[in-house]
């Protein structure tokens, strides 16, 4: 089965732009004193009424004044450090480029050196979803890992799209026991998702987990019928035990929710080896 990872671009709009709807969210805004945004600097008023009293003045000087302007003109800042100041510090300001997979490595940089300097939990929490979406939108898949570990691990447990996608990497790469562990926080979570996608991520995710407890039963199974050990035995049932009771609890949520029951009553009745235990 093609699996999709949750869409994240809503849930950093949520996260870093309606920060109103989050108490306690609090984001630097782009117009912020410390950290002006090159496009809050065209909006100031008082840097327009700056810019109207020079060029009235340059008007009257005549032509030395413009000489001298021809001479020394003001020096623009450089590209790299537009993009690591003002508005490319703001996580806001750089959802868009991440939203499409664009972070520069300035961008990203900014981001990172932001981020370790956050003093808020919810701040770095922000920033990490930036950058994460980008990672998932531009499919590097080694990034998402990384970040999402990190996120789980430094920022936030709760974020229940971060833990489905953690989960999903995680099956695909036979890291079973991880991945139900972050499925499971996931569906701890999962009041948390939009509510047109509720149902079908809590199918998605008791997939994972009765995916991954199934395919970790057979990895131990063949283990044990390798070894024949007495120890081997009691993984392989304990696996397979885990299987059976994860596959029942997708095939029940799927029936009771009105999901096609087709893949989780053969994944049950795999896992149990009856169809009576499918029912």
């Amino acid at each position: 089965m093609t699996w999709e990872l949750p869409e994240l671009r809503g849930r950093i709009t949520t996260y870093a732009v309606q920060i109103g709807d989050l108490p306690g969210l609090e984001v630097e805004p782009d117009d912020a004193p410390t950290e002006p945004s090159a496009q809050a600097s065209l909006r100031d008023p008082g840097r327009s009424k700056a810019r109207s009293r020079s060029q009235d003045k340059s008007s009257t000087s005549g032509s030395q004044t413009a000489s001298a302007k021809a001479v020394e003109p003001k020096a623009e800042p450089s590209a790299a450090k537009k993009t690591t100041s003002g508005s490319g510090c703001s996580p806001s300001a750089l959802q868009p480029k991440a939203m499409m997979g664009t972070l520069g490595s300035a961008d990203k940089k900014c981001l990172e050196g932001r981020i370790s300097k956050a003093s808020k939990q919810t701040d770095k929490v922000t920033i990490s979803r930036v950058l994460l979406v980008n990672a998932q939108a531009a499919k590097d898949d080694k990034e998402y890992m990384r970040l999402a570990e990190r996120h789980l691990r430094d920022y936030s447990q709760s974020d229940a799209d971060i833990c489905y996608g953690y989960a999903l990497k995680l099956k695909r790469r036979g890291r079973y026991a991880e991945a139900i562990k972050w499925a499971e926080r996931a569906l701890e979570n999962r009041d948390k998702f939009a509510s047109g996608q509720a149902s079908k991520w809590t199918s998605n995710l008791l997939q994972i987990r009765a995916d991954s407890a199934y395919a970790d039963w057979e990895k131990k199974d063949k283990k044990y019928l390798s070894t024949r050990s007495p120890l081997d035995k009691i993984a392989s049932d304990n696996a397979r035990s885990s299987a059976k009771t994860f596959a029942k609890e997708w095939y029940d949520f799927a029936k009771e929710s009105g999901i096609n029951v087709t893949k989780a009553k053969s994944r049950c009745t795999s896992a149990s080896g009856t169809t009576s235990y499918c029912q």
